[in-house]
């Protein structure tokens, strides 16, 4: 592919993420948050860098109505949905080398660590466990019983307090739908979540480059374009919970943006399961709670940026 053409699709992709965010940056404002006020522009090391911008995937543009990504099956495109790849198959370039997305090296982790095992197949997840809770172990280790459930490899070691879990096939967000400083919002009637990183992540953390490349594609960065990289996809899953009870599986996410000028870094999610978790008990009680905490924040005189990094989550 000529290098004005990946330019101009890059540019295109670029506008429609920028589009997302300010859309999002202005719902949330609606609701009485203040982006500016609930992050802090990134600078120094926190800062995007040529490096990080130039390595984001160009996904796939969505053909006509339809959609090719197994993940997204069944769902119906609109302008600013994208899918994980470029060419047709007489455009391709010669020489292409195919990645999986990795979590980080492997050499010092334990044996059982999530980094190293993976997760059920997704669609058995989704018919078995979608809009329901999880019950935690022992009743009260509600992290872990989400992440024993869904390992395929038996119980795995992960950080208890991280609320981003990383697997070897997936990355699992996990969310409390409590606290005072409660700013991860559902939004688009629950079609959507408003999601922020920690505070210690930038653009360049590798989790977060496997955030942003979650639909997989094109890697441009090459200094020979004949040997093109191929992302492959990485499935994102997202479960929350209200204070005292269980984690909810709320499906798998498609991304639409995310703002890489300040820390938090936040991330707009589609949630593609949505349709069926609208009917689901369990789901619509996490959004009343979340309704209640805005209502509730809006009293407030500001919100303050310092619920950044996650809190206990057993």
């Amino acid at each position: 592919m000529e290098e004005k053409k990946v330019e101009e699709l890059l540019s295109e992709y670029e506008q429609l993420r920028r589009r997302n965010i300010l859309r999002n940056e202005e719902e949330m404002r609606r609701l009485g948050l203040d982006v500016s006020v609930l992050t802090n522009k990134a600078l120094g090391r926190f800062a995007p860098t040529a490096k990080t911008r130039k390595r984001k995937a160009i996904p796939r543009i969505f053909r006509q109505g339809e959609r090719r990504s197994e993940r997204l099956a069944g769902a119906k495109a609109v302008e600013r949905e994208l899918s994980p790849e470029i060419y047709d198959e007489d455009e391709r370039p010669n020489k292409r080398k195919r990645i999986q997305p990795k979590a980080k090296s492997t050499e010092s982790l334990s044996s059982r660590s999530s980094r190293i095992l993976q997760i059920r197949d997704t669609s058995e997840l989704v018919a078995n466990f979608l809009g329901e809770y999880i019950p935690g172990v022992g009743g009260t280790q509600m992290k872990r019983g989400v992440m024993d459930t869904i390992s395929a490899d038996g119980p795995p070691s992960f950080s208890r307090m991280s609320g981003i879990q990383e697997w070897s096939n997936a990355v699992c967000l996990f969310i409390n739908v409590y606290g005072h400083c409660y700013k991860n919002v559902f939004l688009q009637g629950g079609q959507e979540i408003s999601w922020f990183a920690q505070s210690r992540q930038w653009e360049g953390t590798p989790v977060i480059q496997r955030l942003i490349n979650s639909d997989g594609g094109d890697i441009i960065d090459d200094d020979d374009n004949n040997n093109n990289t191929v992302l492959e996809p990485t499935n994102v899953l997202l479960f929350c919970r209200e204070e005292n009870k269980p984690f909810v599986f709320c499906g798998s996410l498609s991304y639409l943006g995310h703002d890489p000028e300040r820390v938090p870094i936040r991330f707009v999610w589609r949630l593609n399961e949505f349709k069926a978790l609208s009917s689901k008990p369990a789901f619509t009680s996490l959004l009343d709670s979340c309704s209640n905490l805005l209502r509730n924040n809006r009293s407030a005189s500001s919100f303050i940026a310092n619920n950044n990094d996650d809190v206990d989550q057993k």
